[in-house]
């Protein structure tokens, strides 16, 4: 019989920390998640085949920070989504890695990662890291610098939390670039 500061240890130690590896890679289906938490609970509130206990509190709430009166658990969901996007920024960062050439090599030839799209076809891989990818363009802005990669009215490159993107219609048409809005006679 362990303690609850023992099963705590036990939950987020152990049990937690099984399914990270193919979390990393992986969306893991919503179902399967769901199971898992629910076996969590089940271990946590102390139930089993022959008797069942009342759980005092839904998961979310074991997953809000101690802070917030919760203990800290992870939710699945979002630390599957945080370490696939984590996978994708790797893709971004280091492009002559052996993962993100195949990957440019195969989804998206001659493109950016970030506006490659999921293919029907595409590997359960490629269309997690699409998913993942999502959590990364909420975050991610272009570093102007010489603008030369910056599509002006589609890409988020503006330093204003409402969009980070132009808003005004297109007057210098729709592919123009950062650096094709510098004024020459300026410097």
């Amino acid at each position: 019989m362990l303690s609850i500061g023992g099963k705590e240890i036990v939950v987020k130690a152990l049990i937690q920390s099984i399914p990270t590896y193919v979390m990393s890679l992986f969306q893991m289906p919503q179902s399967l998640i769901t199971e898992i938490q629910r076996l969590f609970a089940r271990f946590w509130w102390g139930s089993n085949e022959k008797e069942w206990k009342i759980h005092w509190g839904s998961w979310n709430c074991l997953c809000s920070p101690k802070h917030s009166r919760g203990l800290g658990f992870r939710d699945l969901i979002v630390f599957n989504r945080a370490i696939v996007a984590k996978q994708c920024w790797r893709v971004l960062t280091n492009l002559d890695s052996l993962a993100a050439k195949v990957l440019r090599g195969y989804y998206f030839l001659g493109g950016d990662f970030l506006q490659a799209y999921s293919q029907p076809s595409g590997s359960f891989l490629w269309k997690s890291l699409v998913w993942g990818r999502g959590l990364i363009e909420v975050g991610t802005r272009w570093r102007v610098g010489r603008g030369t990669s910056i599509l002006v009215y589609q890409d988020r490159w503006i330093p204003r939390p409402s969009t980070f993107q132009v808003i005004s219609p297109p007057v210098l048409g729709e592919m123009i670039t950062g650096s094709q809005l510098k004024n020459p006679s300026r410097g």
